[in-house]
């Protein structure tokens, strides 16, 4: 697939994960946050409790599960970029996890909450 393609299914992916989400009662405040360390795709509220939401999409299970191309390095970027999130937005003292939807045309949406934990970056 070419590096187009892969663009539009990620945006597609984005809009299905954002309708999912609003659906589960989560209320989107920002997407595609970007920050030297990498991007969140989606930041929401659920509840009380701010997620940073990795969307995955795959157009076939060719390569594996959709969560499961959330490797240790893309976690660590994430965990930086929500810390540059909260330093620049302010926000202290608050509930948050990191929330992945997986997204596969063969199988649907999935919504993995607390999908891992955070840790310090280095």
């Amino acid at each position: 697939m070419s590096a187009r393609g892969d663009h539009s299914l990620g945006k597609r992916g984005e809009e299905l994960a954002v309708k999912f989400l609003k659906k589960k009662k989560y209320r989107v405040i920002e997407r595609n946050y970007h920050s030297p360390f990498g991007e969140i795709d989606i930041v929401a509220w659920d509840g009380d409790t701010l997620s940073f939401v990795e969307v995955k999409a795959r157009s076939s299970s060719n390569y594996g599960s959709p969560q499961a191309a959330v490797g240790w390095v893309k976690q660590g970027r994430l965990c930086r970029t929500a810390l540059d999130y909260l330093a620049k937005r302010k926000i202290t003292d608050i509930g948050m996890r990191f929330d992945v939807v997986a997204i596969n045309v063969e199988g649907g949406v999935e919504l993995i909450r607390n999908a891992f934990e955070y840790r310090e970056p280095g």
